[in-house]
């Protein structure tokens, strides 16, 4: 192993490679395509193409792609098990349940260090839940600052009217909610990244049209405190829900990401 030169695994691969190895599935195609999906995106070299892999034998394929995650584990700091119950444990349910061949036994009789597995999984639990108190946290302070602005804006004359238009509110939700459905977002679990891409655009189309409204009415309103009001709350609010829901949905999606 000393000319073999790898990539270590992200803490995400290492996480769907177990999931995918202790999945209720055929054994050896599920251990070939972890294997190799291994060895495509983290041995720098000796560098092999897809089918000169289709040609490797099973054993070889079993001890490059172990010593990639077994090296990654380690630099993680994860652990050992020297005696190897998990994968023993493996070994007999798999062969239990699927009538193996000896190429699949092969790939079964690994030396992975499934327990370092157990202690990422455990350590991930642990800071997904500080990562919502983080959240939470988060949002509070959000909240906080945009109600200072607006207490700024309150103490200086302006009421609170200037900045609420629900027809505007109705409007962008209806526009965001055809966004997530005519996409099809809500089926891919991409609702999140999908409406930060449609908020801005959609306050900026509703900004244009209560503009247009308002230069409409300009011609025929008098009363300059009306327009002042239906200028501000037209073509300047729906800019401003846009903008701060585009900051909620990016931390949202930030968040989700490093979970």
């Amino acid at each position: 192993m000393e000319n073999i030169k790898i990539k270590p695994l992200t803490k995400e691969q290492l996480i769907i490679s177990i999931d995918r190895l202790t999945r209720f599935k055929d054994t050896e195609t599920k251990y070939l395509r972890v294997f190799k999906d291994v060895l495509i995106s983290n041995l720098i070299s000796p560098k092999f193409k897809k089918s000169e892999l289709d040609r490797l034998n099973y054993s070889e394929l079993k001890i490059l792609a172990e010593y990639i995650i077994n090296s990654t584990l380690e630099q993680l700091g994860c652990g050992q098990d020297s005696y190897y119950s998990i994968n023993e444990y493996l070994y007999n349910y798999e062969n239990s349940v699927f009538n193996l061949d000896e190429n699949t036994e092969v790939l079964l009789m690994n030396r992975i260090n499934y327990s370092g597995f157990v202690n990422l999984l455990k350590e991930g639990e642990h800071m997904r839940k500080g990562r919502w108190v983080h959240l939470v946290l988060g949002i509070i302070a959000l909240a906080l600052g945009f109600s200072m602005i607006f207490m700024d804006s309150f103490m200086g004359g302006m009421s609170a009217g200037w900045f609420y238009d629900p027809v505007t509110i109705i409007s962008m939700l209806l526009i965001c909610v055809a966004g997530v459905f005519l996409t099809g977002a809500w089926k891919k679990r991409a609702v999140i990244s999908t409406l930060r891409k449609i908020v801005l655009p959609a306050g900026a189309i509703i900004s244009v049209v209560n503009t247009m409204n308002v230069l409409h009415n300009l011609l025929l309103e008098s009363d300059r405190t009306q327009l002042k009001l239906m200028l501000t709350s037209c073509t300047l609010l729906p800019l401003l829900y846009a903008f701060m829901l585009y900051l909620l949905l990016v931390v949202m999606e930030i968040f989700r990401e490093i979970r």
